[in-house]
Formats: C-alpha cells, structure tokens, sequence
C-alpha cells in the first residue's frame, strides 16, 4: 500500500532550529527513503505541531555553527561530496517531497523550503533570508535557488531581508497553495 512519509522538524523550543547534528540526521533518515523502494511515495516535510515555525534557521548557539571550524570542516571533509549536501538531497531526492510551511522559515530553513518539489502554505507562513544581518550571504544557493522559482527581482529582495508572507509567496508562486493554518496537513 503506497504512503505518505511526514518528516516532522520537532524542537519547538528553539523554534526547530536546525544543528549540525539534525543535518546529519536528515542526510541518514533520507539516503534511506531514497534507498527504500518500499510503500512510501512522496515525504511531507514541515514544522512541529506549534505553528510558530517551520524552522527558525541554523541553531545560532550550537558552537559548531557559522564558525572558523565549521567552514574547515566543510572544506576538508564535505566539499566536492555533493550528496553529503542535504539541500543536494533533496534536489536529487527521487520521490517527490512537499513543504508544508506552517510558520517562520528562516534562513536556511527558508532555502530548504526552495529545495521542496511543491509548497503548502499556511496562513501563518513566512519566508526570510536573514544572513545579511549576520553579514554574510545566503548559503548553498539561497537566492539562486529562490530566482528560478520565482524570478531574480522577488528573489533579491528576499536576499535583501525583506520578509515574505504566505500570501504574497502563494501570489509569485514559491507556495502552490496556501490554507488556512488549521487545514495545513490536511492538504
């Protein structure tokens, strides 16, 4: 019998944002779905129960993120092993994934939401690209990935850090629908 796969981002706490380690667990967690000629059809991919946010970026107190060690990590032991990339993953993943955006997607949970096949947004939705304010870019391709979807204008200014609400996301087409919150995952 063909199913759903719900990967569900729990950790309302810190408004599900995403470790170095959670990275590593997705990258185990969807190398086995990939593999997996099983039952499940397609993943839905969306923030816990709370709503406040799909995710909330990287975890800015894990000491691994956004530092000097980190970035040689990436270089000597990730760089030029693409599918050890989530967002490659996911590009890559071979069965259709559905972002269903319940809340807050920010910065790299934003992007990860450009690496979705289609988009479900709640009314509560909304998209920013923040890195500017750390004083860096949008990494692995935020804005590149937003201007094939959407176009180079809507993408620069999400780059910019403007935020982009469900409606107006739903509007340019980056959400194929948008709900009600309380009908999210029933879409």
């Amino acid at each position: 019998n063909p199913c759903i796969g719900l990967v569900t981002l729990n950790r309302p706490e810190v408004l599900n944002a995403i470790s170095t380690q959670m990275g590593r667990d997705w990258l185990d967690l969807f190398n086995g779905l990939a593999a997996d000629p099983g039952d499940v059809r397609c993943v839905v991919l969306t923030g816990d129960e709370d709503g406040r946010a799909f995710s909330a970026g990287a975890f800015l107190k894990d000491p691994n993120t956004h530092t000097l060690g980190s970035v040689e990590d990436f270089v000597k032991n990730r760089l030029g092993k693409r599918r050890q990339y989530v967002f490659e993953l996911f590009n890559n993943f071979p069965k259709p994934i559905v972002g269903a955006v319940n809340g807050y997607a920010i910065g790299i949970g934003c992007i990860i939401t450009f690496c979705c096949d289609m988009l479900v947004a709640s009314e509560n939705a909304e998209w920013r690209l923040t890195q500017t304010s750390l004083g860096i870019l949008p990494a692995y391709g935020g804005a590149a990935r937003m201007s094939r979807i959407v176009g180079r204008g809507n993408a620069m200014k999400l780059a910019m850090g403007f935020p982009l609400k469900a409606d107006e996301a739903y509007r340019i087409g980056l959400a194929q629908w948008l709900v009600p919150h309380a009908e999210l995952m029933e879409k």
